[in-house]
């Protein structure tokens, strides 16, 4: 069998891959927080001096996947719950045992006040405990502070991490989340 359908494979499941990363930032290009993904290429060479009669093959790969960080558009939703990042930082929301960081600050509120992103997880406060949002009316200034008429309930953490040590997941809702790992 001729080794050039190797790299005929090799170019279309790279290219396969590609399409997957452009097509999930095309479907998320609207999504609040998200961050969108880039690629790069890389050759692997079978033979480093590729002489002879043809005995060598190359293959290419995606040699990098990384996702972007830049800040993204602010838009008012008119919610009193939703919350954006302007700079650098990350909301810490706990699922579970594990921590998980995300820019998509579309939060509801459980029966018992608890602030929850909508994939349910808890947004952790800046001393990473859960937040219990009020029974009457709130503010949140630009602190991240949660004012009541009985004085600050809690502060939303916001937490500044070294972006190129975070691992991207999708969430059960398709919303991305960013780990560290350990």
């Amino acid at each position: 069998m001729s080794s050039g359908i190797y790299t005929v494979l090799s170019g279309a499941v790279t290219r396969m891959n590609v399409a997957d990363v452009v097509s999930n930032n095309l479907s998320n290009i609207n999504s609040n927080g998200f961050k969108k993904q880039r690629t790069s290429f890389a050759a692997v060479l079978n033979d480093a001096t590729q002489t002879g009669s043809a005995k060598g093959n190359n293959f290419s790969t995606i040699g990098e996947s990384r996702t972007i960080h830049e800040q993204g558009v602010i838009a008012d939703t008119g919610r009193d719950l939703d919350f954006a990042i302007s700079g650098d930082g990350f909301f810490r929301v706990q699922r579970g045992e594990e921590m998980f960081y995300t820019r998509t600050g579309t939060f509801n509120r459980t029966a018992d006040g608890t602030l929850v992103d909508i994939e349910g997880d808890q947004v952790m406060s800046m001393d990473n405990e859960p937040i219990i949002l009020p029974a009457g009316p709130f503010e949140v200034d630009e602190e991240g502070r949660v004012l009541t008429q009985d004085g600050v309930a809690g502060q939303i953490g916001v937490f500044d991490l070294p972006v190129e040590e975070l691992e991207h997941r999708v969430g059960g809702s398709g919303i991305p989340v960013l780990v560290l790992p350990f």
